[in-house]
């Protein structure tokens, strides 16, 4: 199958980038290194391209009502120009998909998606659809920066007459212009840094990312140091703290989920909570060595739970990994990966706070 590529595929490979092929996209692993530009992001500003993230509109007077029943979280009390976390739970409570939902009017919505779930995400949607909302995909019409550090507010303040400091977290606006071209400016992220998320059209994408790279304090950042940025902050991947087996309340994210509404999967949420909660989501560092994906973790001889992901963290510099366990360890905690071992320890989380 030929991979996607977004609009900025030419701007990396100008620039030197190893391309990786990343769910059907072909995206930048590196430009200079993960730990170099995990590094500069947390002293400086990076600047992402995930124009991959699936880009989808919900409008019409049944759009609320489609939301509440599709999104565990609560849209209803959303006011015009906030955004939600939420997910897109099956039948069994699992998560098909965790999102961000932007609210632009009463009756117009942007979900965005992951990558790797976006066409399983618009089949669910339009399947679930009973309410007769309209559900437009506009991911390759629309291009999509993040640029997160802590000089992210200096540098894009800098494109902008708008008052970017006085956007609160978790606030958009769509009608700021940056360099001229008309964006959706949302200050939200997933690095544990202050920064903003940028959508415009796609015409538009090349020009933003050449004049927000002009400035000496931002570097291109590749999907290894998202990856690394997001897993010291504690922030749940798909496809591994998340999944269709596994409810938001396994993993410590029932914050998201609203039981005082009605929503798909909200009845095996009900009977999960009255049995007990079966695991937990941990944070655990390692001495030795780096405590990858599936990687199986032991209190003293009893198989506790798995490893979901594990890094050096640059920041820290420290091997850290996050682990659903099944019961309170009591022993000594040990991750085993064939015949190898790593004693580890149970840490908070967040691993990093900025």
């Amino acid at each position: 199958m030929v991979s996607k590529k977004t609009p900025l595929y030419g701007e990396h490979t100008k620039l030197g980038a190893k391309i990786t092929e990343f769910a059907g996209w072909s995206m930048p692993l590196q430009y200079t290194g993960i730990v170099a530009e995990h590094n500069f992001t947390r002293s400086n500003a990076g600047l992402f391209d995930v124009s991959h993230m699936g880009r989808i509109k919900v409008t019409g007077e049944q759009s609320i009502s489609f939301l509440e029943h599709i999104l565990s979280n609560n849209v209803t009390d959303m006011k015009e120009g906030q955004i939600r976390y939420a997910f897109i739970l099956n039948e069994s409570g699992g998560v098909v998909d965790d999102i961000l939902v932007y609210r632009l009017s009463s009756r117009e919505y942007l979900l965005v998606t992951n990558a790797a779930n976006h066409e399983k995400d618009l089949q669910w949607l339009n399947k679930h659809n009973t309410h007769g909302a309209t559900i437009k995909d506009e991911t390759m019409e629309t291009g999509q920066l993040a640029l997160q550090g802590p000089k992210a507010l200096e540098v894009l303040q800098g494109l902008t007459n708008f008052p970017l400091d006085a956007m609160r977290y978790y606030r958009f606006d769509c009608n700021v212009e940056l360099a001229k071209i008309p964006c959706l400016v949302s200050r939200t992220g997933y690095t544990g840094e202050d920064g903003f998320e940028i959508y415009c059209m796609k015409d538009g994408l090349i020009p933003l990312w050449q004049e927000i790279l002009e400035n000496e304090n931002v570097a291109p950042i590749g999907l290894g140091a998202r990856d690394t940025l997001r897993l010291e902050a504690a922030l749940p991947l798909y496809g591994h703290e998340l999944n269709e087996d596994i409810t938001p309340l396994q993993v410590g994210l029932g914050r998201f989920v609203n039981m005082n509404k009605d929503f798909l999967g909200k009845a095996a949420l009900e009977e999960q909570i009255s049995a007990g909660i079966p695991t937990e989501l941990v944070g655990l560092e390692t001495v030795k060595g780096i405590p990858r994906h599936d990687y199986v973790v032991y209190d003293g001889d009893n198989k506790i739970g798995v490893i979901t992901s594990g890094s050096f963290a640059p920041t820290l510099k420290k091997h850290i990994g996050m682990a659903i366990i099944s019961t309170k360890p009591t022993g000594e905690i040990i991750v085993k990966a064939g015949s190898r071992t790593l004693p580890a320890t149970i840490v908070p989380l967040p691993f990093y706070k900025r």
